[in-house]
């Protein structure tokens, strides 16, 4: 099973076109609740848009302070920081403990590594590519 997740996983970030995304990857991941991971804060409309309600928190990494500068000066203007959060990380290492994450929303892996982001991910976690348009590779 481990094994299967592994080449989902290494397909959804290689680039291809995820077909089956739907709308809200929230919605899309099954996940009820929990702490919800984007990597990449560019869009800090879309990281404030993963906490559909109470039973989730966000937090946003991105490897570039500028971005996370951004983004935080947005989440607290809407006054939603707290529950949406976005800090800087290395872009290898994610800062959680091991079995913390249910949801981790990503445009791509970067220096991420697989095993990285099953480390970190609850049993029966999800890890997604961020939402695209159609025509937009993921």
């Amino acid at each position: 099973m481990r094994r299967l997740t592994h080449l989902v996983m290494a397909a959804m970030f290689a680039g291809s076109v995820c077909a089956a995304a739907a709308d809200n990857a929230v919605a899309a991941s099954g996940v009820q609740g929990g702490l919800v991971v984007r990597i990449g804060c560019a869009d800090p409309a879309g990281l404030m848009a993963l906490r559909v309600n109470e039973r989730y928190l966000v937090h946003g990494l991105d490897v570039d302070a500028g971005t996370v500068n951004r983004a935080r000066d947005r989440i607290q203007d809407e006054g939603s920081y707290g529950p949406v959060s976005a800090d800087t990380f290395d872009g290898h290492r994610l800062p959680y403990t091991e079995n913390l994450v249910n949801l981790i929303v990503a445009d791509g892996l970067g220096g991420l590594t697989i095993q990285e982001i099953l480390r970190v991910l609850v049993p029966r976690g999800v890890a997604r590519p961020a939402n695209r348009p159609a025509r937009d590779p993921v």
